[in-house]
């Protein structure tokens, strides 16, 4: 055997695989094989149109270049059904009927008796008679022929059948391990069933639930070195599902909190499914201040408060990334609208401190200060920080008898604070 029928035979393993289970490496196995296979003998003509498909469909190349692969395996071999049919495929997505329609006769005319061929020209009919604003009853008649007799056919087809024959194997075997694992975890063998749910997982979509029975074990037992690498395989297989991406966003929020750049990653993944949701361009802005990059948090606040604009928290959050900037003016006038909503006394007597520390410390104004602060010890339970901090600006501004007062006051509150003292 040549060393390009080992690829190709390689790659159509592979991309067999990938159709049944959807697993990225056996998809860059069949694309590399394929492209090997065409290094090794340049005129595996099937070898051109099954990589145009693989390429096609993982977004890696436009209609275009799938259509010139195909044309090349068709001028190789012009006797080469699958080569038409594939051809006849790729023109369909780009609309030009006729050519399709031609090229799938082709097909049929060398293998009378393939199914897929038949389904997929019926389809190409329909499409096109979709796209046209006159309706041709030749073109209905047509695609309801195809489409039946594609239909009776594939019944014997024997590559629809060897596929189904496979699906239903590994759906057998996938419920033979999941019941496996679920009696051992009965039992309380955790072990014996975190091994049976990992000898079974395959990469497929499937082996979600595997991996999500894995990550519960790992959990128990405080393995949560296991357990992400279990709850983030859930994600890649799911594909980003958001149920799932937020599912792992709480478990690293729990469990693994100072995995700031997956956080980073998972919350970006939502904003790029759901742009409006505001919450998680909060959230990012927080883990943004975290790793001490204070324009991207800037640019997350500002993105959350476009989506939810009167959010007294986000104002808040903005105003303290404008600080870290030393933008005051702007953060000063976020205090204020968050201070107008007030939405909780105790929240809103800490952001009175925040502003107040502002008026003080940047723009001397001791007074206004004072104010702020005044109105947060009316917000307060908690009044021995407000009342020390009233007693540092007496004591800046030199009014000694004004900031013993308040450091009286202070320590009533908090008699075993030894630095009041």
């Amino acid at each position: 055997m040549t060393n390009a029928q080992t690829s190709l035979e390689n790659a159509v393993k592979a991309h067999q695989r990938y159709l049944l289970k959807a697993d990225n490496e056996d998809l860059s196995k069949a694309i590399n094989c394929y492209i090997e296979t065409i290094k090794e003998n340049p005129r595996a003509q099937s070898a051109y149109y099954r990589l145009a498909t693989l390429l096609h469909n993982s977004g890696q190349i436009g209609l275009d270049s799938a259509i010139e692969q195909c044309s090349k395996a068709v001028n190789i071999n012009p006797k080469d059904p699958n080569a038409h049919m594939y051809l006849g495929y790729f023109l369909s997505l780009k609309q030009d009927f006729k050519q399709a329609k031609a090229e799938f006769k082709q097909a049929l005319k060398l293998n009378p008796h393939t199914s897929r061929t038949r389904l997929i020209l019926a389809l190409t009919m329909l499409e096109k008679i979709k796209n046209e604003d006159k309706k041709n009853l030749k073109d209905w008649a047509s695609a309801f022929y195809w489409g039946l007799t594609g239909s009776v056919m594939s019944v014997f087809d024997p590559v629809n059948i060897k596929m189904l024959a496979k699906n239903i194997k590994n759906d057998f075997d996938y419920i033979k391990k999941r019941a496996e694992g679920e009696f051992f975890e009965k039992i309380n063998s955790q072990k014996k069933a975190y091994n049976i749910y990992l000898n079974a997982c395959d990469n497929s979509k499937k082996s979600i639930v595997l991996y999500e029975k894995m990550a519960a074990i790992a959990i128990k037992k405080n393995r949560h070195d296991i357990a992400f690498d279990c709850i983030n395989n859930v994600v890649i297989l799911s594909n980003n599902n958001a149920d799932k991406v937020i599912n792992a966003i709480e478990y690293v929020e729990q469990y693994q909190s100072d995995k700031t750049d997956v956080l980073i990653d998972y919350y970006t993944v939502l904003v790029n499914k759901y742009p409006e949701l505001s919450k998680c361009y909060y959230e990012l802005g927080h883990l943004y201040l975290k790793k001490e990059e204070k324009i991207n948090a800037l640019s997350a606040f500002k993105l959350a408060l476009k989506y939810d604009k009167d959010n007294p928290y986000y104002q808040n959050s903005l105003a303290f990334a404008y600080v870290q900037l030393e933008q005051y003016d702007s953060a000063i006038e976020l205090y204020q609208k968050a201070l107008q909503a007030n939405p909780q006394n105790e929240w809103s007597a800490v952001v009175a401190q925040a502003l107040a520390a502002i008026y003080h410390q940047i723009k001397g104004n001791s007074i206004a200060a004072i104010s702020m602060l005044e109105n947060s010890l009316l917000l307060t339970k908690k009044k021995s920080p407000v009342y020390e901090a009233i007693a540092d600006i007496y004591y800046d501004t030199e009014e000694l008898d004004k900031a013993v007062e308040y450091y009286e006051l202070a320590l009533n509150e908090d008699s075993k604070n030894e630095k009041l003292y």
